[in-house]
C-alpha cells in the first residue's frame, strides 16, 4: 500500500490527463475519471466478499497479482513527460499511432 500510495495513486490524474490529444480532453478525462470511481466502488464493495471467502493473504495475492500487468503496461508503454509541454507529448502519441498503423 506505500508503494502505491507513493506512486500511481498520486500521479494518475497527471498520467490521464497527458495521454489524450488536446480536442478530446476534456471529455476524455470525464470517461476515465468515471471509470476510475467506478473501478474503486466495485473494489471497495467486493473486498470484504474477498476478505471472507479468499483470507486476507488471498485477497493481498490477488490484488498483487492484478498489479504485475499494470506494472508491466506503465514501465513498456507509458512515456517520460517531465519538461515536456502537453504539445510534444500529443505530438509523441501521434507518432506512435501512425508507427501501428
Amino acid at each position: 500500500m506505500f508503494f502505491t500510495a507513493g506512486s500511481i495513486s498520486a500521479v494518475i490524474f497527471v498520467f490521464l490527463s497527458e495521454m489524450y490529444p488536446t480536442k478530446i480532453r476534456g471529455l476524455a478525462m470525464s470517461v476515465a475519471g468515471l471509470s476510475l470511481w467506478v473501478g474503486t466502488y466495485l473494489i471497495g464493495q467486493l473486498t470484504p466478499w474477498m476478505l471472507e471467502n479468499l483470507t486476507s493473504a488471498g485477497t493481498f495475492f490477488l490484488f498483487a497479482f492484478m498489479c504485475i500487468p499494470y506494472m508491466l503496461i506503465v514501465w513498456k508503454l507509458m512515456p517520460e513527460t517531465a519538461g515536456k509541454s502537453l504539445e510534444d507529448i500529443e505530438r509523441f502519441w501521434l507518432k506512435q499511432k501512425t508507427i501501428l498503423k
